[in-house]
């Protein structure tokens, strides 16, 4: 189970961003409070105790998209002085204390094996956003507080390159290569079919996820199966809109 946030705007800092697919650039998030981010904390902490007891295998902290945990780790969206922000060390606080308390319920209440996860957008596109130097970091400080996995968010995963690139690597393989099969690496970015997916595999991934081909083919996996490729979509048709769910933003 996928854990973000939910509720009203709220961010590290309080802060108009341009608009965009999601907004139309008119809103100022709320920056969280001290006693606010404690409390976040100890929510992350009880759904997890709850996704426990309801028999889920797994949790994975969404730290990625600029969803709240990236809002904390980004050196562009989070602009506080205090102990959760400013250098990279206190913008790694949030993320981490996420995952140390998610780690507390687990180690507390599991009675059998359940992971935990961390996705992450290793950067931000944007001047003076997030790099992937940072992100290398605060995959090693997630590796020693016991996650089980790194989720990668990457734009494209057999194209996207480090913005401040000095080598021709990918950005999964220069993720890969820093984690060094110490937890398993997942990575996700416009694989649409198989072929896809097995290339993605050749980075070093441990596994690779599709979210818009399962979108456009609820049954992406048995088609893959079947040796039945030609009939995965690649592109969404209008005319099969009325067949599948999508959700209104998307």
């Amino acid at each position: 189970m996928q854990l973000v946030p939910d509720g009203k705007i709220v961010s590290a800092s309080a802060l108009k961003t341009p608009g965009g697919s999601f907004n139309k650039g008119e809103v100022v998030s709320q920056a969280l409070t001290q006693e606010e981010i404690l409390q976040v904390i100890h929510a992350f902490g009880e759904t997890t105790r709850r996704a426990i007891e309801a028999g889920f295998d797994g949790v994975e902290l969404h730290g990625a998209h600029g969803f709240l945990i990236q809002n904390f780790f980004s050196p562009l969206y989070n602009q506080r002085t205090d102990d959760w922000g400013g250098s990279l060390e206190n913008r790694m606080r949030f993320p981490l204390a996420l995952v140390a308390e998610v780690r507390r319920v687990i180690d507390t209440h599991a009675k059998q094996p359940f992971l935990l996860g961390y996705r992450i957008s290793p950067e931000e596109s944007v001047e003076a956003g997030l790099r992937i130097a940072d992100s290398l970091m605060l995959i090693d400080h997630l590796i020693d507080h016991e996650v089980d996995y790194i989720h990668a968010s990457l734009m494209d995963i057999l194209n996207s390159r480090p913005i401040d690139a000095i080598t021709d690597q990918l950005t999964a393989e220069v993720i890969t290569r820093h984690v060094a099969d110490r937890v398993p690496v997942i990575a996700a970015g416009k694989v649409r079919v198989p072929s896809e997916a097995e290339e993605a595999l050749s980075l070093g991934l441990s596994l690779v996820a599709v979210g818009k081909g399962l979108v456009m083919n609820p049954q992406w996996v048995e088609l893959a199966q079947h040796q039945r490729v030609s009939e995965i979509d690649t592109e969404l048709s209008s005319s099969k809109i009325s067949e599948i769910v999508i959700p209104d933003k998307l």
